[in-house]
């Protein structure tokens, strides 16, 4: 499998580097809290399974001298990122990735204010990048992302929940 998976990436590999280059770059080199949030985030990536989809997708769309868009592919896993860190506190989540989770080691508001500035980064990248359609994509289902978080907090012990209510919040 792993083999296979390699092959697939490679042909964006320098794409996922400029990719790995441009993250860090865009979680910043703050100090203080924002700045060991950011470092925890950064030491353990995961699978970089949404970047890598876009940018094999978008390189099957580019046509021309168009360059890698990277920052696509940045905005999307700070998107990500910032759903996980809100995911974990409602979860109350003690580990991510094998890791302490950013709401145990900051506790739930600071895990909430650094999911938020990676949303707002994110928008920021897009708004940046100029494309409406892009834009309204992502800010819908970043929408659903929302609404289907709110609506696990709403059923949390709700047992005769129907299976089209579960599916709802898993599909959101």
């Amino acid at each position: 499998m792993e083999k296979t998976l390699q092959k697939t990436l490679a042909p964006i590999a320098d794409g996922l580097r400029d990719f790995e280059e441009a993250f860090a770059a865009a979680l910043g080199d703050h100090a203080g809290l924002i700045g060991a949030m950011a470092a925890h985030v950064l030491a353990s990536p995961g699978k970089r399974i949404r970047p890598a989809m876009y940018l094999l997708t978008s390189s099957i769309a580019r046509t021309g001298e168009r360059p890698t868009p990277i920052d696509g592919a940045v905005a999307i896993e700070l998107i990500h990122t910032a759903t996980l860190l809100h995911d974990d506190v409602n979860d109350g989540a003690e580990q991510r990735r094998g890791r302490p989770a950013v709401n145990r080691l900051w506790g739930n508001l600071s895990a909430v204010l650094m999911g938020d500035h990676l949303f707002a980064k994110a928008f920021r990248i897009m708004v940046r990048l100029g494309d409406a359609r892009i834009l309204d994509s992502i800010s819908h289902a970043t929408e659903r992302v929302a609404v289907g978080e709110l609506l696990q907090v709403q059923e949390v012990r709700n047992f005769q929940l129907e299976e089209s209510g579960y599916l709802r919040i898993i599909g959101d």
